[in-house]
């Protein structure tokens, strides 16, 4: 077993089953949607890539990476279509879902400081740790327990395979709870430390938790403040290896196999990293303990105390992970500025990357403190709002949804927000296309939006309608009334 770049032999069946033969490793957005919503069709079999002399690249794949492992876009939807069947009428949480897991893929990795030159490595489990770990497994594995989610959770394709966890906390079993937890940290730390250079903190201790047969784990950062982490394999029983896939800080898929024994370390908050490609096998048990950085997290959180904005932007400054940090709570810097009422401090956060819709372990967001804090005409409330706008998720989900009335309500705190972009290009309009509303189309081109206005994938609102609804739909017709074109409409002109 070892660690090396994922390669893969071209899958061309409808099976997906492996029948020609070409080496290729990948980046971004090809074993699945990790920064975008699609993964690549720009296929290894395509004639541009086959013959690149002959054959120019289209227009639509400039910038794709090559697709070496068939339809996997394919595999992706079947997967979220599940998750929304599950739910029944609570499926649009799923979506909801994934579009937080992309923009979080996409915006977190930048803007954390990284500790190791790869961002992983696979060692051996130091012996008495590993031993620990068995012991409990071995004790008490037949009590594990169905693990609970959250509706519409998508990043474990838990609506399809159950999750079960033996958990270590639990004083009930057999040699657990938090003696056992306090020996798992001490010994784990010293290996975190080794491996990082830096003096860390346990955060928490997840598990053991098992997966079975066809589970998929999408491929994610964790949220903070899991910075370095380790994942010890406790136990497994699979007809093949289930491979780790992570993204290291060279932007490749690397594929991580383990045995029981192995450890893989992985800077959490920032590399990528799931395992996209379904278990083989009846189960496979694993842990994860999670760490961060020290005292830096303490200076900081005493800065926004104290409404110290200096010292705040001082300890930013040494590690910029430490704005997305939490305690115990689940609260971050900017949940304290609110509560403190600091302008400046709620300012410098917002503008630097605080997420303004992040709430704490209890639900609570920075604007939910600040109003339980200081009422509705504290100036922190109005900054907050305006914050809360530009991140742009309540105009969205308001567009897709049809809702108007709240849809003004955004647009009013902040008029800039029916232009701005998400991960993939998309704009309120698009968004208020896909679900299909005139009004709500029409009420957006008279108040600025771009009628043609292309994602970053080339599809203009239009081209939505058409695919989502077909020709004679009503939003269709509204769109084609009031002057769309299609990217298809574009090109035909320019020939």
């Amino acid at each position: 077993m070892t660690i090396y770049i994922l390669f893969f032999l071209l899958a061309v069946s409808t099976q997906n089953s492996f029948s020609q033969s070409t080496e290729s490793s990948y980046g971004m957005d090809v074993s699945w949607p990790i920064q975008h919503s699609r993964a690549s069709s720009n296929f290894a079999w395509l004639p541009h890539n086959l013959n690149p002399d002959e054959h120019p690249v289209p227009k639509e794949f400039v910038g794709i990476p090559v697709q070496p492992l068939g339809d996997r876009q394919k595999v992706y939807e079947e997967a979220m279509q599940g998750c929304r069947d599950y739910y029944q009428e609570r499926g649009f949480m799923c979506d909801l879902d994934e579009e937080s897991r992309i923009e979080i893929n996409l915006r977190q990795p930048s803007q954390m400081t990284n500790y190791t030159e790869m961002g992983f490595k696979k060692i051996r489990t130091p012996a008495p740790l590993f031993q620990l770990l068995k012991d409990f497994w071995d004790a008490n594995k037949h009590l594990a327990k169905q693990e609970e989610l959250g509706v519409g959770y998508t990043t474990i394709n838990n609506w399809a395979v159950p999750t079960y966890t033996v958990d270590i906390y639990d004083k009930k079993l057999k040699g657990g709870g938090i003696e056992l937890v306090k020996a798992i940290e001490s010994m784990a730390s010293q290996v975190i430390h080794e491996w990082t250079g830096v003096e860390s903190e346990p955060t928490f201790v997840y598990g053991i938790r098992t997966y079975h047969n066809g589970s998929i784990l999408m491929p994610h950062v964790d949220d903070l403040p899991r910075v370095s982490s380790m994942i010890v394999n406790v136990d497994q029983d699979v007809d093949e290896d289930w491979p780790l896939e992570v993204y290291g800080h060279d932007g490749k898929a690397y594929n991580v196999t383990t045995e029981p024994g192995d450890m893989v370390l992985y800077e959490s908050h920032s590399i990528l990293h799931g395992r996209p490609f379904p278990l083989k096998g009846r189960f496979y048990a694993n842990i994860f303990i999670h760490f961060a950085p020290g005292e830096n997290m303490k200076t900081a959180r005493q800065a926004v105390r104290i409404g110290d904005l200096q010292s705040m932007i001082a300890a930013i400054s040494s590690d910029a992970s430490t704005i997305h940090e939490r305690d115990e709570n689940g609260w971050q810097l900017l949940h304290e500025a609110a509560r403190g009422g600091f302008e400046d401090l709620v300012e410098y956060l917002t503008q630097n990357g605080a997420d303004v819709n992040s709430p704490t372990s209890y639900g609570q967001t920075a604007l939910d403190i600040a109003l339980g804090e200081h009422g509705e005409d504290h100036p922190v409330i109005q900054m907050l709002q305006v914050a809360a706008v530009k991140d742009n998720r309540a105009a969205r989900y308001a567009a897709r949804t049809g809702d108007l009335p709240s849809l003004i309500a955004s647009i009013k705190i902040d008029h800039s927000s029916i232009h701005v972009r998400d991960g993939n290009g998309w704009q309120l309009i698009h968004e208020a296309v896909l679900g299909g509303s005139e009004e709500v189309v029409e009420f957006l081109v008279q108040n600025g939006a771009d009628l043609n206005s292309p994602t970053y994938h080339h599809e203009a609102p239009l081209d939505i309608a058409l695919e989502e609804y077909g020709e004679g739909h009503p939003i269709v017709k509204k769109l084609q009334d009031l002057g769309a074109f299609s990217s298809t409409d574009e090109e035909s002109d320019e020939l």
